[in-house]
């Protein structure tokens, strides 16, 4: 939150030339000090992000804390210019979205509770859900990001429905619970954690640098 607020705010620095003085740096002026001040504009926060969250079976002991990151992330998303949205996978025969687009992070956290593990990996068609949601979209800035501790059903499938969500200039990002996920979404846009209480803070950090 910290960071999402740095980047949109002004940055006011000092110089030695310029056409706004510095009231506060006058006193600078008999010694050549910096005394013009210069005004960076912040930049504007406009972006989607999709969360998807694997609730397979082997899920069972993590689901819970995996959850509570999403929500956690959710409301630290929670900025004009943002857009954010939560799936998980599988659902029955298909993918649920827990929060739409036009939802509140409390509407996530209401529904937590009553979520249990179940099921395979369906990873591929997930990313696809999450992709064609994120593409239809205005924000310029796209982000599809995968929690999972296991393998995908098709690795094929999902590697070729990553590769066309970049080219459409979805940004793709995995995070692995005890597993290397490196080989799906790609080494430079991979984390892996050991434990699930890591899974908050790497959420927040690779979507700083996406």
């Amino acid at each position: 939150l910290q960071w999402l607020s740095s980047i949109a705010e002004e940055d006011i620095s000092h110089a030695m030339n310029g056409n706004l003085l510095s009231p506060s740096q006058l006193w600078k002026a008999k010694f050549g000090g910096k005394i013009f001040q210069q005004v960076t504009d912040g930049v504007d926060l406009n972006a989607a992000v999709a969360i998807v969250t694997d609730r397979s079976s082997s899920m069972y002991s993590r689901l819970d804390q995996a959850l509570l990151a999403c929500v956690s992330t959710m409301i630290a998303l929670d900025k004009p210019g943002l857009a954010t949205q939560v799936s998980l996978f599988p659902w029955g025969n298909s993918i649920g979205v827990v929060k739409k687009w036009n939802e509140k992070p409390r509407d996530l956290a209401g529904k937590i509770h009553s979520i249990k593990a179940d099921g395979n990996t369906p990873m591929a068609e997930a990313i696809l859900h999450a992709a064609t949601s994120v593409a239809l979209r205005e924000e310029p800035l796209k982000i599809v990001m995968v929690v999972t501790d296991g393998e995908p059903n098709s690795l094929c499938s999902a590697l070729e429905i990553i590769e066309l969500s970049r080219m459409s200039n979805i940004q793709g990002i995995g995070i692995g619970i005890g597993i290397d996920v490196s080989h799906v979404s790609g080494v430079q846009y991979s984390t892996n954690i050991s434990s699930i209480n890591e899974l908050s803070n790497k959420m927040g950090g690779d979507l700083k640098h996406a």
